[in-house]
């Protein structure tokens, strides 16, 4: 368990220690032992406070939804429906000092569908429908148990909905959707940092899901 208040407040620390280009792994050190923050509390930290810098850098590199047609896109896949299957789930997730919503569920190279996973990939593609991109290319770890069978089930969900595009294995997720040069869509930091190009997906659809937002954590 964590307190949300006591994590907003020493979000301000970190925040402005990063503005002072303080080291971030040594700032969330300094931060956490000064308000005393669990790992859960750490880990919510540095996955929803940026420096100033890095948001307009981010900002920079946002595509807007009407930017979005005719272009080609790619998709973080595991970033992506582990967020969402964690929303639709009813757990907590974070709204990030730089707009992006992001799980803290630590799952990474340990998903496996679940009954959510269905649901989560068709909202992905009925709200890229309506933005009519180019194509839309899925990649997903091969390291990941089960990838292939992820990958069959996009494709049937590509021709089911009409969407023009892809769902392959890659051995590195990471490399692939950067070197892509294409718009992709993840809330993964590092991947942001590097990409060209990014829209914020998850946002889109869950202004349009209504979601209740009592289990969002909001970080401005």
């Amino acid at each position: 368990m964590f307190n949300y208040e006591n994590i907003k407040e020493s979000a301000i620390d970190f925040r402005y220690l990063l503005n002072r280009k303080y080291n971030q792994k040594a700032a969330l050190e300094l931060v956490g032992n000064r308000w005393n923050l669990n790992r859960d509390e750490r880990h919510i930290l540095y996955r929803a406070i940026f420096s100033d810098e890095e948001i307009n850098e981010r900002n920079q590199t946002e595509v807007k939804p009407e930017q979005l047609q005719g272009k080609t896109v790619i998709i973080d896949t595991y970033n992506i429906l582990i967020t969402l299957e964690s929303i639709l789930k009813g757990l907590i997730v974070i709204k990030a000092n730089d707009g992006y919503l992001r799980d803290i569920s630590k799952v990474s190279g340990k998903y496996k569908q679940s009954e959510y996973t269905i649901q989560a990939i068709q909202m992905v593609l009925k709200k890229l429908k309506v933005l009519s991109p180019k194509e839309v290319n899925f990649f997903l770890d091969k390291n990941i148990s089960k990838s292939g069978q992820l990958a069959a089930l996009i494709k049937e969900e590509l021709e089911n909905i009409n969407i023009k595009g892809d769902a392959r294995t890659v051995q590195c997720t990471d490399k692939a959707v950067i070197e892509s040069v294409k718009v992709v869509i993840s809330n993964d930091r590092i991947i942001l940092e590097k990409t060209r190009a990014h829209l914020n997906l998850i946002s889109l659809i869950l202004y349009d899901f209504k979601k209740s937002e009592e289990k969002i954590l909001k970080f401005a």
